[in-house]
């Protein structure tokens, strides 16, 4: 059967739309848009659908201070997404192993007659899955609810100094279901799972430049500034490890008592940092940085460290060349 791993896949079709609307004067503009993606996968009864709303825009308030903004949400649901991991439910784990002998079109009435919904049908009853029980009958839910965005405002002192204030967040709630049928090698008697998923981090921070770029022969730029970032973390995975009626997906159809593991984690780093730059008539240039964290992940006695660093360069170009760029160096002892 030369072709029967191709005779499984189908052909993948994703469609996407989207509306927009805009608006801006001489002192404001928005944009508010839907994006509508509906896929359906390479492998049957797979699928993706996806519905974002996104609104973003910006306004100067004053001739010095602007204010924009972005936001985001995403609905994102999937009745079935493939198993792609190691193990019997895997597509890809099976085809290593498949028979070049094997019909894979006589598996699609994958039950067992007279069995129906408690025995599947198989080429090979010690160590797969049907192929087609598999995406039909072991399928991988998930139904996500997920906001990003920021906003950021920007005050000009003066045309050399500028500070920039922002705060974002991302965050999601996602619910996975995954159920398994009766006589599925690893859940002979079925199992159904669900992973409650809950993420969120936030990201505040500010900086402060100044910068003189006019000069013909020095120019240099200065810049400080601060990030506080809070993430939290949760995860509850509910199992009930054996179904007591075949087909019936819920956690009082269980046989054995349910397991439960659940994980909890927070996690905060705060941040401040500076960085400067001196410019030699846009031939030589010295960066260096520097940066202090205090994460609440390390011991408080010893939660802080410092990454500095410095980097020297030459830019060369037709009029200005290396010959140049060594002499200069070589007269300032740095060569």
């Amino acid at each position: 059967q030369p072709n029967n791993i191709n005779d499984f896949f189908q052909t993948g079709v994703t469609l996407s739309n989207n509306f927009a609307l805009e608006g801006a004067n001489e002192k404001s503009n928005i944009r508010l848009s839907w994006t509508n993606l509906d896929q359906k996968g390479t492998i049957p009864n797979t699928d993706l659908k996806r519905n974002t709303i996104a609104m973003n825009g910006g306004i100067n308030v004053t001739d010095k201070l602007t204010v924009n903004s972005a936001i985001n949400y995403q609905r994102t649901e999937s009745g079935n997404r493939p198993s792609i991991s190691y193990g019997t439910e895997s597509l890809m784990y099976l085809w290593i192993w498949y028979g070049r002998q094997v019909n894979t079109r006589s598996l699609r009435n994958y039950w067992m007659p007279g069995l129906e919904g408690i025995q599947q049908y198989n080429y090979n009853y010690n160590y797969h899955d049907n192929p087609y029980f598999n995406v039909y009958e072991n399928t991988n839910g998930q139904a996500k609810d997920r906001i990003f965005g920021n906003i950021m405002a920007t005050y000009k002192f003066s045309p050399k100094l500028t500070l920039m204030v922002r705060t974002g967040l991302d965050t999601y709630n996602e619910l996975r279901d995954r159920k398994r049928a009766f006589s599925t090698q690893r859940f002979p008697k079925g199992s159904y799972r669900e992973d409650d998923l809950f993420f969120s981090e936030q990201n505040s921070d500010f900086l402060l430049t100044y910068s003189e770029t006019t000069k013909p022969t020095w120019s240099y730029s200065v810049a400080v500034g601060g990030n506080a970032m809070r993430q939290d973390n949760r995860y509850v995975e509910t199992v009930a490890p054996q179904l007591l009626i075949p087909g019936i997906y819920n956690f009082t159809n269980t046989a054995v008592n349910l397991q439960v593991n659940q994980f909890t984690s927070e996690k905060r780093i705060n941040s401040l940092y500076g960085f400067g730059q001196i410019g030699y008539k846009n031939v030589l240039f010295l960066d260096v940085t520097g940066r202090n964290d205090w994460s609440s992940t390390l011991p408080v006695s010893n939660n802080s460290y410092f990454y500095p660093s410095a980097t020297l360069s030459a830019v060369v170009s037709d009029m200005i060349t290396m010959p140049k760029v060594i002499s200069f160096l070589k007269l300032r002892g740095a060569y």
